[in-house]
């Protein structure tokens, strides 16, 4: 079916939401996986949120990894950020997603980076894992010395 060159399986509804972010927001890796080899593309929704973001912040793992590996012809940036100025790390964080976490640092993501937005402009990774009180998240980046330069005024 996915084969049929009739079928589009990038058509995406009224909020850009196409096949292949549904099957990662749902945490389908073989469903992805065939919708990729039928030329599934990952594009980014209407906001502006990619499916490694969205993987980052479901904490699904499996999908993580397949999406970070180095021999996909569409690479998925690590540190772009949504709307509101979060990176797929800092999604991971603020969930308490560590295995994601360790992923993307073995990825090369950058967690030192600061959010940025309009509302929360530099915020880091240990302030973001703190606010939602994830002990081992804020013990790893402690540990590997992960610390931004960030806004860590309460409010």
């Amino acid at each position: 079916l996915l084969a049929n060159p009739t079928i589009d399986v990038n058509q995406k509804d009224s909020q850009g939401i196409n096949a292949v972010y549904v099957s990662v927001y749902y945490g389908h890796l073989e469903v992805l996986r065939q919708l990729e080899e039928c030329g599934g593309r990952f594009e980014p929704n209407f906001k502006g949120t990619n499916v490694l973001q969205v993987a980052c912040k479901k904490g699904n793992a499996s999908i993580v990894k397949y999406l970070l590996q180095g021999n996909r012809p569409q690479k998925i940036p690590l540190n772009v950020c949504k709307k509101n100025g979060m990176t797929p790390a800092m999604l991971a964080a603020e969930k308490g997603h560590l295995e994601i976490m360790m992923l993307l640092n073995q990825a090369g993501a950058d967690l030192k980076m600061t959010q940025i937005g309009q509302k929360y402009s530099g915020l880091d990774l240990l302030y973001i894992a703190c606010q939602n009180g994830h002990a081992s998240v804020v013990s790893y980046l402690l540990e590997k010395q992960l610390i931004g330069d960030g806004n860590r005024y309460f409010d």
